[in-house]
């Protein structure tokens, strides 16, 4: 199972001033650096895709997303770290919901697992008209967020593909909501949670060398 680099991901829904949200501001106020690389997006406001230290952090009116370049302890440590640094350095921005987000890939699937998508309805689709895309999405309740999960295969691929998003919801006691979402090191909590789900209930385990190395 390989995990795809740029999809671990912070998203951070709200009502962002794209104005603050500027290269000089953003180095050295979250990656607390003096030069960072910036890309300018074309659009209706000014957005911004900044980028040091192995993540990325892409600016918009409506959310900012923290990526990490890689798929590591360190590197979910650090989105985590940027994503509270930017709550605290703004924090009247009202939020409305945070989400962690990552994929993984097994490649050449077995049976076993192609066989989620023997849906029992194939054999009903319009002739001529071949699927493309199969996808099932589990949806589950925790403790102060639900976890949405999706596996999906390309009909052409033995690859399937899982990605989860942890949600949580920004209630009206915003303190709470804000400190459970963005505790330390939740990123990789969460990222352990969908590992060891996938090993324990699919048998499925990372190749060699996909943690291992950290982003520079």
């Amino acid at each position: 199972m390989k995990i795809p680099d740029e999809t671990s991901t912070i998203v951070l829904l709200g009502n962002w001033n794209p104005y603050i949200l500027t290269p000089e501001w953003v180095g050295k106020h979250i990656f607390k650096e003096d030069k960072i690389r910036a890309e300018f997006l074309i659009g209706p406001k000014p957005l911004f895709r900044l980028r040091a230290r192995g993540c990325t952090i892409i600016t918009s009116e409506d959310r900012v997303t923290i990526v990490a370049d890689m798929t590591t302890e360190n590197s979910l440590l650090e989105i985590g770290r940027l994503a509270r640094t930017l709550r605290e350095k703004l924090p009247l921005t009202p939020i409305h919901a945070t989400g962690f987000n990552y994929a993984f890939v097994e490649t050449f699937a077995e049976e076993e697992l192609l066989s989620l998508f023997d849906f029992p309805d194939k054999e009903k689709m319009p002739p001529g008209m071949p699927i493309e895309r199969f996808e099932v999405s589990r949806r589950l309740t925790a403790d102060g967020y639900s976890i949405n999960l999706k596996i999906s295969n390309e009909a052409s691929s033995e690859d399937v593909r899982f990605d989860f998003n942890f949600h949580y919801q920004i209630g009206r006691d915003f303190n709470e909501g804000y400190d459970k979402s963005l505790e330390e090191g939740i990123a990789f909590k969460h990222f352990d949670f969908a590992r060891n789900l996938l090993m324990s209930q699919y048998g499925l385990k990372i190749e060699e060398g996909q943690e291992e190395t950290d982003a520079s």
